[in-house]
């Protein structure tokens, strides 16, 4: 799930974060992240939790200077007033109770985008795609063949 801008709210998000990623320990910085990207309702499935947290702590360490970039990176993100320039097929997907790419994001990226197509998933977060992978899919499939020859 992405966005066009963040503007002044986005650059105090990334400053905000990027400052207090620094006094984290990785394993908090995994939490922290897993808080943003999942439901209340995964939380309540201790065994997933466990599961995905050990994945993730399991995998390649991204170092904090690194991870610092990317947050400094997304927060300056701007390309509102280039999209309407875009020429082709596009379908937004939001998740209703997204909190790193709030829904209200989706929804402008959609309406900036001339003929652009616009899915908000109910109840879903940011990691839809993990937690609610079948209609995650199915709303990427329906985008994928929507308008294709029959």
């Amino acid at each position: 799930m992405t966005f066009g801008g963040g503007g002044a709210w986005g650059r105090t998000q990334g400053r905000l974060w990027s400052q207090r990623v620094h006094a984290m320990s990785r394993e908090d910085r995994v939490d922290e992240l897993m808080l943003l990207c999942f439901s209340e309702a995964f939380y309540e499935n201790a065994e997933m939790v466990g599961f995905v947290r050990q994945a993730l702590l399991g995998g390649p360490e991204q170092e904090t200077d690194a991870f610092v970039r990317q947050v400094l990176a997304t927060s300056r993100h701007e390309l509102r007033d280039r999209l309407g320039e875009l020429d082709l097929p596009v379908h937004v997907i939001g998740a209703e109770h997204d909190l790193l790419v709030p829904v209200w994001k989706s929804r402008e990226l959609a309406r900036l985008i001339p003929g652009a197509r616009l899915t908000v998933l109910e109840d879903a977060p940011h990691g839809a795609n993990l937690e609610l992978a079948e209609q995650f899919n199915a709303a990427v499939l329906d985008g994928l063949t929507a308008g294709a020859p029959a």
